[in-house]
């Protein structure tokens, strides 16, 4: 749990725009999911806080090509968490992000449509 909140902390979470913020949510979703706070849900609780993060930031993920790839992306999500505290890291993560970053686009929600 330390490990989540420095990262929380160091990250400057809610003050980034940009392409960084998908990347940001992402790291968010690993960290969560991988310190495993709760007895159950974790993985649901952890998409959820990052789908809410995004679109703070306005973006979205596209469900439908993401629903099609979920095993690929647990796949990738496995291999960062069995590297989670090694040196290779942010070299899985970079992987990881490579392969979510297709599914995280812009939000066409507007305030005016609230």
């Amino acid at each position: 749990m330390l490990i989540f909140i420095i990262f929380i902390e160091n990250s400057a979470f809610f003050y980034v725009f940009g392409s960084r913020c998908a990347q940001l949510g992402l790291r968010f979703y690993q960290h969560f999911a991988y310190i495993h706070p709760f007895y159950d849900a974790n993985g649901r609780i952890a998409r959820i806080l990052m789908i809410i993060y995004l679109l703070i930031n306005n973006l979205t993920i596209k469900r439908e090509p993401f629903d099609q790839s979920k095993g690929k992306f647990l796949k990738r999500l496995n291999r960062c968490h069995e590297r989670f505290e090694t040196d290779k890291s942010d070299q899985y993560f970079k992987y990881f992000f490579q392969f979510m970053k297709k599914f995280i686009t812009p939000s066409n929600l507007n305030e005016d449509e609230c």
